[in-house]
């Protein structure tokens, strides 16, 4: 078959495409090509934000309120009515997460006197934490009170900041009160910790790695110095390195010459 003809051939079997109207291509809508899954992002009020695994354990009402528990013999020997007056189920929602404070800093503090330790702080910030977001779970609460949601976050602000000073301080200890207080750290605090440790381990290598050649690097540069001792005696210039020691002498400054006043050479 001869060019021509071949080309006649193709000619026949490709489609005839008229250039002059516009080419309508069939668009397809993402959505039916990729399927698209939204991203549920926990609230920063919720506890799998703030890393509280731990349940809030319900308010004892029967206690006896806070300016009374130090009559408890009193209380105790009082009437049924007395006893419910007196007791959490009339106080106020201060006195009752006031309870649940000392009970989780029961857990934590290192004496039972100490309130301001790192530990004491951290627990009493947690039974505030648990104890506004039980309440916020109702939708009324929740939309009513702005404070209470902006008091959550600002403690849990805090006693992020207050545990990373107890990880970098003892960290024993801050493994301890995460198990106590059944906190999770976030995601990314966990990398931080990980990064963290892998940069100490190279650290560490590293000045053991230094530890062992400074006896080598001591004694070249004591050659070093009585090399450059020498070569300064036999070109008679002073010395300016302690061979012994081996390192530089300190250099003489010139002597500080004082300036008299312009009155003064006025007067002279």
């Amino acid at each position: 078959m001869s060019v021509f003809k071949s080309l006649r051939v193709l000619r026949t079997a490709l489609p005839v495409i008229n250039t002059s109207q516009p080419v309508r291509w069939r668009v397809r809508d993402v959505k039916d090509v990729v399927k698209w899954r939204p991203i549920t992002r926990p609230s920063k009020l919720s506890p799998a934000y703030t890393g509280d695994l731990g349940v809030t354990e319900p308010v004892d009402e029967s206690q006896p309120q806070s300016a009374v528990s130090a009559a408890r013999e009193e209380f105790d020997r009082s009437d049924d009515v007395t006893k419910r007056v007196l007791s959490l189920e009339f106080a106020r929602g201060v006195e009752k997460t006031k309870q649940l404070e000392d009970k989780a800093m029961a857990f934590v503090q290192r004496h039972r006197f100490d309130t301001e330790s790192p530990e004491a702080q951290i627990g009493r910030m947690t039974a505030k934490i648990r104890r506004y977001q039980l309440l916020l779970q109702d939708p009324a609460i929740f939309k009513s009170s702005s404070l209470m949601r902006a008091r959550v976050h600002d403690l849990a602000h805090k006693r992020s900041g207050l545990l990373r000073k107890l990880r970098a301080t003892d960290y024993r200890r801050f493994e301890w009160l995460l198990e106590q207080l059944e906190i999770r750290l976030p995601a990314a605090a966990a990398l931080q910790i990980f990064c963290d440790n892998i940069r100490q381990e190279k650290l560490d290598a590293l000045r053991r790695q230094l530890d062992s050649e400074k006896p080598a690097f001591e004694e070249e540069r004591r050659r070093a110095c009585e090399w450059i001792a020498e070569e300064e005696r036999a070109l008679g210039l002073p010395l300016s390195v302690d061979a012994e020691r081996g390192c530089l002498l300190e250099p003489r400054l010139p002597k500080r010459v004082v300036i008299p006043p312009r009155r003064e050479q006025a007067q002279a």
